[in-house]
């Protein structure tokens, strides 16, 4: 029988109580967890995160053991980490907090749900394949801890600038998976920016897919060239975070400029599903260090 626990919808005064419980549920993770309320909440206001769709497990006594927050923008919802203490798991209660998530889902209109899930945590891809969801594509998790610091290679005439960070959102790719969808991206911090430029004749921005903003002559130099790509990054404790990066031909040398530009900091790189991108990572000889599956579930069904 099932040990007794209660469930509840959390409120903004229950951070305290999200963090104790996220805390204990992600002791034994694959990778290190270590939040506090300043990191919850910034988590919590960049991607949206929906407190009356969210669950608090807690024990009889009040103590958080659980969490499952989740968000939502319009009918597309998402599932921001789900977690319970280990001693509680393989109860069936992880499987309820799933279905109550779903049902409030399902209440708010939301059409599709969905998550993601490291490929090493085998028990919750079977929850979640139990309940519906379906694998959409392979997320890849980059770092380099010593970058060598070289020029980029490949296109000669090639040349970059920094840029002012909204104009590069406005050339934002689409179909990011929900922690770095653009709505996510415009919320973060500290984010820098810098677009590459192809000399060469032709209209390389058609490869990437999105109608070229007007440069502002106090944003950017005189060009005379094609804009080819751009990269999102950020710093934080660990070094320089790649939020984002699209090339039109070499995604390899915005990585190597970027390097170039942070005089060779550990480079980080999250949820890259771009094959050029990945093959750019891979080739400078950077670790791929996780996997994650994103999975989704239409909500019309609900289990």
């Amino acid at each position: 029988m099932p040990p007794e626990v209660k469930y509840r919808t959390p409120t903004k005064d229950d951070v305290p109580a999200l963090v104790k419980a996220f805390t204990v549920a992600f002791s034994d993770y694959f990778i290190p967890q270590n939040v506090d309320e300043a990191h919850q909440r910034e988590f919590f206001h960049v991607n949206d995160i929906d407190f009356g769709l969210s669950v608090l497990v807690e024990t009889p006594s009040g103590e958080p053991v659980g969490q499952a927050m989740s968000g939502h923008r319009g009918e597309l919802g998402w599932i921001g980490g789900i977690g319970l203490r280990p001693d509680l798991r393989r109860k069936g209660i992880a499987l309820e907090m799933m279905r109550r998530q779903l049902r409030a889902f399902h209440d708010a209109g939301v059409q599709e749900v969905t998550l993601e899930v490291l490929s090493q945590n085998e028990r919750a891809k079977r929850l979640y394949d139990g309940l519906g969801f379906q694998d959409v594509r392979d997320l890849y998790y980059f770092r380099n801890l010593s970058p060598p610091i070289e020029e980029p290679s490949g296109l000669e005439e090639l040349r970059f600038e920094e840029a002012p960070i909204g104009q590069v959102l406005d050339l934002y790719t689409p179909n990011h998976p929900w922690q770095t969808m653009k709505e996510s991206v415009f919320k973060l911090p500290g984010l820098k920016a810098f677009m590459s430029f192809g000399a060469e004749e032709g209209n390389y921005t058609e490869d990437i897919g999105v109608d070229l903003p007007s440069l502002p002559d106090e944003g950017l130099k005189p060009q005379g060239a094609e804009l080819e790509g751009y990269c999102i990054y950020r710093f934080f404790e660990k070094g320089v975070m790649i939020v984002d990066l699209y090339s039109a031909r070499n995604p390899g040398a915005l990585v190597s400029q970027l390097i170039m530009m942070t005089g060779g900091k550990p480079v980080y790189a999250h949820h890259v599903f771009d094959e050029p991108a990945v093959n750019a990572f891979e080739g400078l000889g950077f670790e791929r260090y996780l996997m994650q599956h994103e999975m989704s579930k239409m909500v019309n069904v609900l289990f």
